[in-house]
């Protein structure tokens, strides 16, 4: 297999979603998300041959890809690498099927050099030696990253070892994580490393959490994850995942994960946890919803973040009636806690309600407006919080 490595030319400490790698090259497609993190990359790429040699430990010189060395001289920067990989169809010795062209030319089609191959010298650029695009792989490391989890983990079948999957996304700093839920029989969490695998054992749906947190975020992450394992020799049916998430992840609790029909309307909830109070449903970013349920049609797989924060200390309004009837009466509420502003209305109905333009005293802790009251006229009075 050929490995076509592009690195960026430069660096920069935007922060990129680990879906934003999971895309086409821009090239091809210029609506797809940019993996390069808004830079350009180098118009010389690297061309390596991958070929595990089965008897050598770590399959030989060529079995494994390794990244050069990167200068990092901000100490934030982004880095971001694609590897793209390409069929190897070049000469190969008839005896040991080793490959023999071990350079691209310019063109990215032929080789490069001339060697002897099988007894017969053969200029290699003249030998188109690569072969069709089987796919790439991107990836990003970022100097200070905190910890964090992949969005989605992937199907099983019943008796067909899982490929053991990083649930965890290492940051800078060693981590910390707990698996909560159900596993299928026969697979398990490595809590040290962060990743599940093993052979499942049963079918069904199963729906776990996991949590992570280290020197770099402290309060940690969390999200929910749904496990599709396949019953023994037959398919999946047609369907796409809805997983879950609280941010922070100690402010609240989401349901209505699991995988569904394709086109189906789901439903997931946030509750939030004591002294946090609801904000919003966000999805790759982009707000969704304002609504503590959210109802979607299901068209493709969702990862749905519950934003919550810190909640508002309530404050009340205490009425000081007048002295006699005719004069004006006070409207008190507390300064602490801060943020509070008077609205009034005449007739409640929606829409109706404006900042109060009354002047406003500060008196022992306690703001303070004086109403005189109009004769035959109604005034409402209500605290607003941003």
């Amino acid at each position: 297999m050929w490995v076509k490595e592009i690195r960026t030319t430069s660096h920069n400490n935007r922060r990129i979603e680990l879906r934003d790698l999971v895309s086409d090259d821009p090239d091809s497609d210029p609506d797809d998300k940019n993996w390069r993190n808004g830079e350009p990359d180098e118009v010389e790429v690297e061309w390596e041959l991958l070929q595990e040699e089965f008897g050598k430990d770590g399959g030989g010189d060529r079995g494994e890809l390794a990244a050069e060395p990167e200068d990092l001289d901000g100490g934030d920067e982004v880095v971001t690498r694609r590897y793209e990989f390409y069929e190897y169809i070049g000469p190969m010795d008839l005896e040991n099927g080793e490959a023999k062209a071990d350079k691209v030319g310019p063109d990215g089609i032929h080789g490069e050099g001339v060697k002897t191959i099988n007894d017969v010298e053969v200029d290699l650029s003249t030998v188109e030696v690569v072969g069709e695009f089987k796919g790439a792989q991107m990836a990003a490391v970022e100097v200070d990253a905190a910890v964090g989890l992949i969005e989605h983990v992937g199907e099983g079948a019943v008796g067909e070892a899982y490929a053991a999957r990083r649930v965890v996304v290492e940051g800078a700093q060693p981590f910390l994580c707990e698996q909560t839920g159900d596993l299928p029989a026969g697979m398990s969490f490595d809590e040290v490393t962060g990743i599940l695998g093993g052979t499942p054992e049963e079918s069904g749906q199963f729906q776990f959490a996991v949590s992570a947190s280290d020197a770099m975020n402290p309060e940690g992450v969390s999200k929910n994850y749904t496990l599709v394992v396949a019953a023994a020799g037959l398919a999946l049916p047609p369907s796409s995942l809805v997983d879950t998430s609280a941010s922070p992840a100690a402010a609240g609790t989401t349901t209505g994960d699991g995988a569904f029909e394709t086109g189906s309307e789901v439903t997931v909830v946030a509750a939030p946890a004591p002294g946090f109070r609801f904000v919003n449903w966000t999805d790759n970013g982009a707000v969704v919803s304002q609504s503590a349920s959210y109802t979607f049609t299901l068209d493709i797989n969702h990862t749905l973040v519950a934003n919550f924060a810190e909640a508002i200390p309530l404050a009340e309004i205490t009425l000081q009636r007048p002295a006699a009837p005719g004069d004006p009466f006070s409207l008190l509420w507390p300064t602490d806690p801060p943020g509070w502003t008077l609205e009034e209305s005449a007739d409640l109905k929606p829409g109706s309600w404006k900042p109060s333009e009354r002047a406003v005293e500060v008196i022992e802790g306690n703001s303070k407006v004086s109403v005189q009251p109009i004769p035959g006229e109604s005034l409402f009075f209500r605290l607003s919080h941003p």
